[in-house]
Formats: structure tokens, sequence, C-alpha cells
């Protein structure tokens, strides 16, 4: 007996409903799924529209049965609960959960590369057009097109330095999360060169085959952070990563507008220090007028490496586990209907 059929014989298993189950499901058509939560405001609607329409009695009451907790008045509302889970389940068996069970291994030889942003408020300036982000955003979208084989990662930074996607094959996934990357006020002020390499570094450093480079690309001069620049240029020898560095804007004071406010703001990049940094490594400061042909070049003439990517075929798919939970619902709500627990008034 296979995995899927151990599965199936075990749809009972209350395995299904845990939230790791669901989470791990891929869903074919997830649409259906979004029908669920108006389920729970039927009750609402339900009780309005009987609220207006249904026929009254006129029977006495103790005041003991119309006030305070009564179960049974609980118990009452117990089988349209059980017909809306039975709806659930039907709804879940259309969105038709699938997994995969067999693992597939590829080997292809590429470059591992970090590209650390600086992603800082003067990163907004205009002096290069559309802005500072959006020309670095596009020098890394052109130099990686059709690098099917590399593995790439993204670090974002300011004052601070986080990873927005650790290493990777999917090259639309890493273009997705580019285009996403944006100046942000969650980050501190400021520009940590060094701190953004130091992210860089623990992404690459576990790496035994193949190149490894960091692209740095900023706009401003080191003011920050936990990392010394030039310390984190030796810790890129030692874990025999190059680095890269490209400048972008220009030295001045530079006009910033928003929707209320105009704001100047002074920049300045440290040519020599991104220069120093890079030679120390073996890299090199890059131009950002040629930076795209350049890439290309590095990332083509270095060393290639074995990169292992792990992926799942073989799908397998699961609505008839929810399906005969939603059976065995329906089969509760049926027999509530002929026992003394259904409210004939209402129905």
């Amino acid at each position: 007996m296979n995995n899927f059929e151990y599965d199936i014989n075990q749809w009972w298993s209350l395995y299904w409903f845990h939230p790791d189950t669901l989470s791990s499901m891929e869903w074919e058509h997830s649409e259906w799924l979004y029908v669920i939560p108006l389920l729970v405001l039927t009750p609402i609607f339900r009780w309005l529209f009987l609220f207006k329409f249904r026929q009254k009695y006129a029977v006495a009451f103790f005041t003991n049965e119309v006030k305070g907790y009564n179960i049974l008045r609980l118990v009452r509302h117990l089988p349209f609960l059980v017909f809306l889970i039975s709806l659930s389940l039907i709804l879940i068996s259309l969105s038709r959960p699938t997994k995969a069970y067999e693992k597939n291994t590829t080997y292809t030889n590429g470059v591992h590369i970090v590209f650390a942003l600086d992603i800082s408020e003067s990163m907004l300036l205009e002096d290069i057009q559309p802005n500072r982000l959006k020309k670095a955003k596009s020098i890394i979208r052109q130099a990686v097109k059709n690098r099917t084989h590399d593995r790439l990662s993204l670090v974002g930074f300011a004052g601070d330095a986080i990873t927005i996607i650790p290493l990777t094959n999917d090259t639309s996934l890493f273009q997705q999360e580019l285009s996403r990357l944006h100046y942000t006020t969650q980050l501190p002020s400021g520009t940590a060169l060094g701190t953004a390499i130091g992210v860089g570094i623990n992404r690459l450093k576990t790496i035994k085959e193949g190149e490894k480079i960091i692209i740095l690309i900023s706009d401003g001069e080191n003011t920050t952070g936990i990392l010394d620049p030039e310390t984190a240029a030796e810790m890129c020898l030692q874990y025999g990563i190059k680095l890269y560095t490209i400048a972008i804007g220009s030295d001045g004071t530079f006009e910033l507008r928003d929707k209320n406010s105009i704001q100047y703001i002074e920049t300045h990049v440290d040519i020599e220090l991104l220069k120093k940094m890079a030679e120390k490594t073996g890299g090199k400061n890059i131009s950002s007028t040629i930076a795209v042909a350049e890439l290309k070049k590095i990332f083509t003439d270095a060393e290639k490496g074995r990169i292992v990517d792990f992926y799942y075929t073989n799908k397998k798919d699961y609505y008839i586990v929810y399906l005969k939970w939603s059976i065995v619902f329906f089969i509760f709500w049926l027999f509530f209907k002929i026992t003394w627990i259904n409210n004939y008034l209402e129905d």
C-alpha cells in the first residue's frame, strides 16, 4: 500500500483538520474557500428573515424558561450548525486539495549571488530618473534576466538590514520580491553598509561549491550599523566571497517631494570606501552606467558550482476525504431532524 492509499483509508482521522495539514495542501480551485466565511453569516440572515416572516404562537412560559441560560435553548441550534459544517466540507472538496508525494532532485551548475540593495529614503531622490531606487532595481532585474541556474538572494538595508528572500533558483519569485521592495519607515534611518554585507555573508558562508558573490548597491556613505564596512569586507575574504559595489546617484543637496511637504536631502557617495571594500575581496567598484553589462560578464565568467534543486511531482487529489466527512455530518443533520433536538416551530 502506498502513502496515498494509506491516507485515503485513514480519512476518518482528525489529522485532516489540523492547521499544518491544511497549510501543506495545494488548492486547485481555491476560490471556493472564500465562500466558507460567508456561511458564518447565514445564521444571522436566517434569523433576520424568520423574525420578520415566521408565524408566532401565543404560548405561556415560566420566567425561568425565558431568562438566563437554558441548555435546551442552545441545543436546538445544533442541527443547523451541523448542516453548515457539512456545507463547508463540500466547499473544501470543491477546492480540490492536492498533495505532492514524489520528491525529485535536479543538479545544475551556477553561481550564488546576494544583492544588497539600499532602500533608505535618499534612494527616492530623482537626480536619476525615475529615481535612484527604481534605477537600482532595473539594474538588478536586467542583470539576472535568463539566469535560471544561479541561486539569488535579496537583502534590503537602510539603518539596519533584513533578508527579503533567501537564496533561491526560483527567478520568478526573486523578480516578484524585487518589484515589491520599497522604502519603509520600519527600518531605522541611515546607511549601514557593513551590516548589509554581514547579512549577505550569513546567506553564503556555508556554501562549499561555486563562486559566492555579494553585489552592494547604495547611494550613500556608512553612517550607522553594528559592523564596520572594512571589517565586513575582511570577513568576505575569509569566507571566499567576492564583493562588488555599485554607487547610485551623485553628491549634492536634492529636493524630495511628497504629498504634504518638501524635504532637502544632502547625499554623499563614499566611492573610495566602496572601491576599497570591493578590491579587498577580489571584486571591484562598478559604474552604474555600465553595471548591467559588467554584472552579466562577472556572472558568466564566475566559477560554477553544483546547485541542488528539490521539487515535488505526482500530485494526489484528497477531495474524497473531505467529501466523506461532509456525508458524515449530513447524516448527523438528518438524524437530528427527526429527534427532539430539532426545533419544529422554526422549521
